[in-house]
């Protein structure tokens, strides 16, 4: 798992570099995103971040604010610059990356803290 964050604060950093900072939804999800590395590093490296309620409200927001960014938003953005076969297949990759992500959360909120 310590791979993992390290890999998924690798990417998000990268990704981070080139945001437009006025722009409310690129904004919202370098802080949700940030907010999720701290409780990936406290679920890898079994550090108390911030109250379990805090991580379970957090879950269910992230998780739904997730699911209603890529049905309405990376689908529609994807598609103007690529088919509809590289759009499964990075769905794909996403979500594969995103159920690790999601289960390493739920651990941290709902269960012992990196158990």
């Amino acid at each position: 798992m310590k791979i993992y964050f390290w890999f998924f604060l690798l990417i998000s950093t990268y990704n981070f570099l080139w945001i437009d900072m006025s722009n409310f939804r690129e904004l919202m999800n370098l802080i949700i995103t940030v907010i999720g590395l701290l409780g990936i590093y406290g679920y890898v490296y079994k550090k108390e971040i911030f109250r379990k309620s805090f991580w379970r409200i957090f879950f269910m927001f992230d998780l739904l604010y997730t699911m209603g960014f890529m049905l309405l938003v990376s689908k529609e953005k994807y598609m103007r610059i690529h088919s509809n076969d590289e759009f499964i297949f990075a769905s794909l990759v996403v979500l594969i990356f995103l159920f690790v992500y999601f289960r390493t959360l739920y651990k941290y909120a709902f269960k012992e803290t990196g158990k």
